[in-house]
């Protein structure tokens, strides 16, 4: 993992820290998204007591970096990652996906990905 490190101390907690590398600041890219789902998976098999998750930044994360989500190549792609990212339980609807974006960001990608789109 590039963005993610989980360390285990002797009270059997898991400290899981976001550090997005190259940059000054921590935002949610696919790539940090996709690596967060997996070091969840790899926290469960060590059944730990607790989990605390954190930044190695200043601030924890200033949010979603929507420039990293132009790479999908159509909106079938672009809602069956979606779907995996409510379906894996990194978000439970699509609305929370996007919380850390104010409700004009939201609209201005999505119009953006609606006219850029290919339609499939």
């Amino acid at each position: 993992m590039q963005h993610w490190f989980a360390e285990q101390d002797a009270q059997q907690l898991v400290w899981l820290t976001f550090d997005k590398q190259g940059e000054s600041t921590n935002t949610f890219s696919r790539q940090a998204l996709e690596e967060l789902n997996s070091a969840l998976d790899e926290v469960r098999t060590t059944n730990p007591r607790g989990l605390v998750i954190r930044s190695a930044k200043d601030n924890f994360i200033a949010g979603a970096d929507v420039n990293a989500f132009v790479n999908f190549k159509g909106s079938d792609e672009a809602i069956a990652w979606f779907q995996e990212c409510i379906d894996t339980g990194l978000a439970s609807d699509p609305d929370e996906f996007w919380e850390p974006m104010s409700e004009y960001e939201l609209a201005e990608w999505r119009l953006g990905q609606l006219r850029d789109l290919p339609q499939s």
